[in-house]
């Protein structure tokens, strides 16, 4: 993340956010995933998206909510992003439904193609703009899924518009809020980016791949390119979700049907050029961080959730924080097996 630099919250590639929202915010922030200051050039407005979609824009008030549309027949899915990430951040997952169903992403106000107001981030406007593009696209009742802090939201979407939700899908999301902030402050696994590392998209690019996640694709690509999101808009929406009573919510209220996805917090998929560091010192204390805090964390909001709601379906995979692209057939069989049969055969 989720700062992509906040691993568990799965933010987006902050390396993108404007240069001087940037270097203010960088050394202070719980989602820089660089700890550091550094400079790379604004968004590629030449970037050509290859992915299938459709974009268009819904308003709750004077707030434009980016969303793509992917097309497709049957009931709706629509994806929510972890903090950081933009729509296009499942340019690869959403194109495996369009057979059984509609999909649409939604990218978050402050993040990307959306509007970025000075304010504006409580979780009861961030559900109000979700529910503005349903109403914009007609879409009565969704299967609503949720990338890491997007947990949050399509839990309180759940609880305020029962009849609106069909189904619940948490992708190795934020399910426990309460304490967070504490763990993100102690994190021992960040790497520090030098000036170098971010001198160019493709330096920064390489440093993401090799340092974050391990791996790359397109949609990883197409959201590395387009993604202005600055880090001081995730750290707001971090500090609301982790400080403010409203996140914690009620598991046991949800009525819709529920599938957890989530991964095991590992060094190996957390930060790879930690786990393979020479300074086996350090990578020694970065995983006595991962075991004794990180991983304890979450496996604990596995069972808030599951002991609220005891008839959910949880399955633990092996893979990266962004499981949808890491363990993508994997989180694809899964959903198809949750998600109810619709659309041609």
């Amino acid at each position: 993340m989720s700062g992509r630099g906040t691993v568990l919250l799965g933010v987006g590639l902050l390396g993108l956010a404007a240069c001087e929202d940037r270097q203010r915010a960088a050394r202070a922030s719980p989602t820089n995933p660089a700890d550091s200051q550094y400079a790379v050039a604004p968004a590629d407005t030449t970037y050509a998206d290859p992915a299938r979609h459709t974009a268009g824009f819904a308003r709750n008030g004077r707030v434009r909510i980016h969303y793509l549309d992917f097309g497709g027949k049957g009931e709706p899915l629509v994806l929510l992003t972890g903090l950081g990430s933009s729509a296009h951040i499942y340019d690869d997952l959403a194109l495996r439904f369009t057979d059984r169903f509609r999909v649409v992403a939604v990218t978050r106000r402050g993040h990307a193609e959306s509007d970025h107001p000075a304010s504006g981030y409580a979780l009861d406007t961030l559900v109000a703009d979700v529910k503005a593009v349903l109403d914009t696209l007609g879409l009565q009742r969704v299967n609503l899924a949720g990338h890491s802090i997007a947990g949050g939201e399509i839990t309180r979407f759940a609880i305020l518009y029962p009849n609106r939700v069909a189904r619940l899908i948490y992708l190795d999301a934020m399910l426990q809020p309460a304490g967070l902030e504490q763990l993100i402050a102690e994190d021992t696994i960040k790497v520090k980016a030098t000036d170098a590392d971010f001198a160019t998209y493709e330096s920064a690019r390489s440093w993401f791949q090799r340092c974050f996640f391990g791996f790359w694709s397109v949609a990883l690509e197409t959201d590395f390119r387009i993604n202005t999101t600055s880090s001081a808009t995730t750290d707001t929406i971090f500090k609301e979700a982790v400080r403010s009573p409203a996140w914690r919510q009620d598991y046991s209220r949800i009525q819709a049907p529920v599938l957890v996805l989530y991964t095991p917090s590992s060094l190996k998929q957390r930060r790879p050029c930690v786990a393979t560091s020479p300074d086996r010192e350090r990578a020694r204390r970065a995983q006595r961080y991962i075991e004794q805090k990180l991983a304890p964390h979450q496996e604990a909001g596995v069972a808030l959730l599951q002991r609220r709601l005891p008839k959910s379906r949880v399955v633990r995979l092996n893979g990266h924080h962004f499981l949808f692209i890491s363990n993508a057939d994997e989180v694809v069989r899964e959903l198809r097996k949750f998600l109810p049969l619709a659309g041609p055969n």
